[in-house]
């Protein structure tokens, strides 16, 4: 068999993950490593600390160092090009490169890097420490709503701008002697190029200090797009970023002479799980994903920018001339499932329930969030209306009936949702495509529901 063979990394919270696919996307081979099994005390792939959450960088190396020993060589060596997504915001502290750039064949990545990294455990994803730096930096923009048009979002401590922040006022003599700051993607393809990996712009987008409309073609793929130059010389540790299709170069001769991966093997950019699901998904302006998890993510292609104070506009991974909409809500899986619970139901009463209550008007809205919401930021709490005669909002005190709160309950749900992604630009069409993926994607009544909201006209996907 001599087809050519492309290889995907998955640096995500709980594990790495290797993909083998042929020219025609099949999926040859797949293999995994979950980081508890490797010796390092974390739970579901993290430590955390109060409000801080982290990952051993160490950890994430040897990751690497199992999981290769397991990959089949014949694949190995007939791979044409590597590239890699990771865990979004995330970040590694390199203290310099040459380590990285004389990578020894006879040694393992870990025994290579042992000493390569300024601070132990990378930021994840998770980390919510970082407040004081993200109030810092609005009242620097001028507001929530400023930051947001300029970075496509608005300051969140889990964004990396502020982790770093963090880092250089906790540890000036350990950021001093830092080199390069990667994103866990450009850290991972930085290990097969051997030399720093450049942050693409769509992950870069997830930092708070890419600046994501800095106009023309021209200075979009070129030139560096950092927000400011000045603070702390930060742009001289970020590098230049670049568009996330950028070809970096080969692999470095470690991953030949030690697994016997070609020597001509191309090395590709990284980007981020997110904007990773949004090209496999292939969205085009007037698409929607809708992932049903634990919390709900909605995922869109947009052909212009107008970013708000809730939600994240990043560059689009497939076109750095367009944009990706994302929109988080905590308030997913977990809370539709305690509707459910609160009256005993099974998940096909519920669904039966929806269903007839949906065939009649009901004329009620609710905002249900036990949970302290991402979307909008913090809010919590129950709130229930009702449209009286002359289409006004009237705040209902009476308790409902079961099909009223159901019905209610998940049609506010996802009404919210459709709002916020009206504010993005975002309108459906007959062209429109409604992509509906996670868990609670098996639920028909429930994915038909969404379908009927954002008006797409075609029976909603449904995505296993």
């Amino acid at each position: 068999m001599t087809e050519d063979i492309y290889l995907g990394l998955d640096l995500s919270t709980q594990q790495l993950k290797a993909i083998f696919i042929d020219d025609t996307l099949k999926v040859i081979d797949c293999q995994a490593v979950r980081f508890d099994d490797l010796d390092y005390e974390t739970t579901d792939g993290y430590i955390q600390q109060g409000n801080e959450v982290g990952a051993p960088t160490l950890m994430f190396v040897e990751a690497f160092d199992v999981l290769f020993s397991k990959l089949n060589k014949d694949l190995l060596s007939r791979t044409k090009a590597i590239s890699a997504s990771g865990q979004q915001h995330g970040s590694v502290y390199w203290r310099e490169s040459d380590s990285l750039k004389n990578l020894d064949p006879s040694k393992t990545l870990k025994d290579s890097l042992v000493d390569s990294f300024t601070k132990a455990n990378s930021p994840i994803w998770m980390d919510s420490s970082t407040t004081e730096f993200c109030e810092k930096m609005e009242k620097a923009f001028g507001g929530k709503l400023a930051l947001a048009k300029a970075t496509g979002s608005s300051a969140y401590e889990r964004f990396t701008i502020h982790q770093i922040a963090k880092f250089a006022a906790q540890n000036p003599e350990d950021y001093k002697n830092t080199e390069r700051i990667s994103l866990i993607s450009s850290f991972a393809v930085s290990l097969f190029l051997g030399d720093y990996a450049p942050i693409d712009f769509s992950d870069g987008s997830g930092m708070n200090f890419l600046n994501i409309s800095a106009g023309q073609k021209n200075q979009k793929n070129s030139g560096n797009r950092w927000i400011d130059e000045k603070p702390a010389k930060i742009c001289a540790k970020l590098g230049v970023p670049k568009p996330s299709n950028t070809v970096c170069g080969t692999v470095h001769d470690y991953w030949t002479k030690r697994f016997g991966i070609g020597s001509s093997c191309q090395v590709v950019a990284a980007t981020g799980d997110n904007p990773s699901s949004l090209a496999g998904l292939r969205l085009r302006p007037g698409d929607l994903c809708l992932s049903l998890g634990t919390s709900d993510t909605v995922m869109l292609s947009l052909d212009s920018a107008d970013p708000q104070s809730q939600g994240h506009i990043f560059i689009n991974p497939l076109d750095s001339e367009k944009y990706m909409g994302l929109l988080c809500y905590k308030n997913g899986s977990l809370t539709r499932e305690a509707v459910k619970n609160k009256y005993s139901l099974s998940w096909d009463e519920f669904s039966a329930i929806l269903t007839s209550g949906k065939s009649r008007s009901l004329n009620l809205m609710q905002i249900n969030l036990p949970l302290a919401e991402i979307t909008p930021s913090n809010k919590l709490g129950r709130w229930i209306y009702e449209v009286d005669d002359s289409s006004e909002f009237v705040e209902v005190e009476r308790e409902l009936t079961m099909e009223e709160d159901i019905v209610s309950f998940i049609e506010g749900q996802f009404l919210a949702k459709r709002f916020h992604v009206e504010k993005f630009g975002f309108q459906t069409s007959k062209m429109s495509r409604l992509i509906v993926t996670g868990g609670a994607s098996k639920n028909k009544a429930l994915v038909q529901t969404i379908a009927d909201i954002f008006q797409v006209i075609k029976s909603a996907n449904i995505i296993e």
